[in-house]
């Protein structure tokens, strides 16, 4: 019978690392526009006729229209209607002029916090 040869032990990767960055690093975003959030409206039927009402909210087309993720509106208080699957142009117009005033912004973040350093506690 032949012997299998041994299996080699994995040594660990090295990873490469580079010395923690102090200061602060520059992130854009955006920040939020002046003014009141418009309505959303819908388009129902009611006795056979199409009404213009109140809706929840926009639905996801409206949105990813003007190029605002989801998120980011759920953050500035536009409320999303996730049952609505339609878009009005109405809507969408209301939206881009409402979103015309939003700036982007470069904040400062810190890099990396510092982890704080544990001190025995003395026993009297």
């Amino acid at each position: 019978m032949s012997e299998k040869p041994k299996a080699k032990k994995r040594e660990p990767k090295k990873k490469d690392e580079a010395p923690p960055a102090t200061g602060e690093r520059k992130k854009v975003t955006w920040a939020a526009p002046q003014g009141s959030i418009p309505k959303a409206m819908v388009s129902a039927r009611h006795d056979g006729e199409h009404i213009v009402r109140a809706g929840r909210g926009f639905s996801a087309g409206e949105i990813a229209q003007i190029g605002l993720s989801p998120r980011l509106a759920r953050r500035w208080g536009v409320m999303l209607d996730s049952l609505r699957g339609s878009t009005l142009e109405p809507n969408v117009s209301a939206l881009k002029k409402w979103f015309s005033g939003a700036k982007q912004v470069e904040v400062s973040v810190p890099s990396k916090p510092e982890p704080k350093k544990r001190t025995k506690a003395k026993a009297d």
